[in-house]
């Protein structure tokens, strides 16, 4: 991977009336994931100081009409590195989550820093492995649309915390 890739997918959004220190003190419990993870878990325990394992049995649209909509069942590990404050950019993590069946990877990297009363994050998907048995078919795209639908119910559920 070159040294400053351009993203898979881009979702940055104002967060208000929240803060960073907020979601710095409470990143590394279980219980912030599990309120926030927008997908019906089965199972989220932390494994390591910054690891987690999980299994999810949920739905997923692939579509903006929600008409293809996938039973999705995977089980896998999240790993997270905090790299700290990085300038005027905010604090940045880099987020890996390697799925065991079906096999995926995505290696993300999440921003976030105050302003004006408000928390401004930004989620940068930077790169994505699947097996092409995944989603019946329905490829990269039906996946980006997952992952965004996702990503976005994920910030909203953040904000309401």
């Amino acid at each position: 991977m070159s040294e400053n890739p351009d993203p898979i997918l881009t979702i940055v959004e104002l967060l208000k009336n929240q803060n960073l220190s907020k979601y710095s003190n409470q990143i590394k419990e279980t219980d912030f994931w599990k309120k926030i993870i927008p997908l019906k878990l089965k199972k989220f325990e932390k494994t390591g100081d910054f690891e987690f394992i999980f299994e999810v049995d949920d739905s997923i649209s692939l579509d903006p009409s929600s008409y293809i909509v996938r039973d999705f069942k995977t089980a896998g590990i999240i790993s997270v590195t905090d790299k700290g404050m990085q300038r005027s950019k905010g604090n940045l993590w880099e987020v890996k989550i390697t799925l065991t069946q079906p096999q995926a990877f995505v290696f993300a990297r999440v921003r976030g820093r105050d302003v004006e009363n408000s928390l401004k994050v930004g989620i940068f998907v930077m790169e994505i492995q699947f097996d092409h048995s995944l989603l019946d078919g329905f490829g990269r795209d039906g996946i980006l649309f997952a992952v965004r639908v996702k990503l976005r119910d994920l910030l909203k559920k953040a904000a309401q915390n």
